[in-house]
């Protein structure tokens, strides 16, 4: 169980429960983490923050491996390689 706290908030994920859950369930998990991370990043520490992406990219790695589309994902691979800042949310047009 990996445990982040940020801004006064946590979240917990348990990668060893990964290979057991569906793909519908995996992807779900990456969802949500995503939007988690993505809203309490700034307020991270330098260390929890680059634990965070690396989780990002074994989460990504997950759905590779299970042969899922993971193009919607595929600008993180900059961004958690330190490749600059990226935005986790739609552009509001």
């Amino acid at each position: 169980m990996i445990t982040f706290r940020a801004n006064s908030m946590t979240f917990k994920i348990d990668p060893e429960k990964w290979e057991y859950m569906t793909n519908r369930r995996l992807k779900d998990e990456i969802d949500e983490f995503l939007r988690w991370f993505g809203s309490n990043v700034d307020g991270m520490s330098e260390a929890d923050a680059a634990k965070g992406w690396a989780l990002v990219k074994q989460l990504k790695e997950q759905l590779e491996t299970r042969g899922l589309d993971t193009a919607e994902f595929m600008h993180l691979d900059s961004a958690a390689g330190g490749g600059g800042q990226i935005s986790f949310f739609p552009a509001h047009t």
